[in-house]
């Protein structure tokens, strides 16, 4: 009996740890997009108009070249203009599994490139998801 509810015990407990993550909730300060077939998961924090944080948590940790030590998470400050369509890194994080910082980097409003996404790249997903995102609550608002 007792190795039974030590199993039943377990399985809910893994189960409860494997569920789907719901998009749009918010965890550790951060909000849900997705996550992507090899394992990374996205999230979101919209810092001001026009100014995104957008957090990457790697399935495992990587060595990244020009930085010491292993990245876990990676987290950047994204100004986007919706009206231009285009984007700039303003700020870059890279921390390890026990979130220390091992890098970061921040530019001031005059140093951040305006830029045209690269197609099928984070940037291009940033802008869209911001700006689609944006439109929505917009027009939600309105009433339209």
């Amino acid at each position: 009996m007792r190795k039974i509810i030590t199993v039943v015990v377990f399985l809910i407990t893994v189960i409860g740890y494997t569920q789907d993550k719901e998009f749009n909730k918010e965890y550790d300060g951060y909000k849900y997009i997705e996550t992507e077939e090899d394992g990374k998961e996205l999230y979101y924090k919209i810092a001001k108009e026009g100014y995104v944080w957008y957090k990457i948590i790697l399935p495992e940790e990587k060595e990244f070249d020009g930085y010491e030590g292993k990245v876990k998470t990676q987290v950047t400050l994204q100004k986007i203009d919706c009206e231009s369509e285009t984007i700039g890194e303003k700020a870059l994080v890279l921390y390890d599994k026990s979130n220390k910082v091992l890098y970061e980097e921040q530019l001031n409003f005059f140093q951040i490139e305006m830029k045209m996404p690269t197609p099928n790249s984070y940037s291009e997903f940033y802008m869209n998801f911001y700006c689609e995102k944006t439109y929505l609550v917009e027009h939600y608002k309105k009433g339209d």
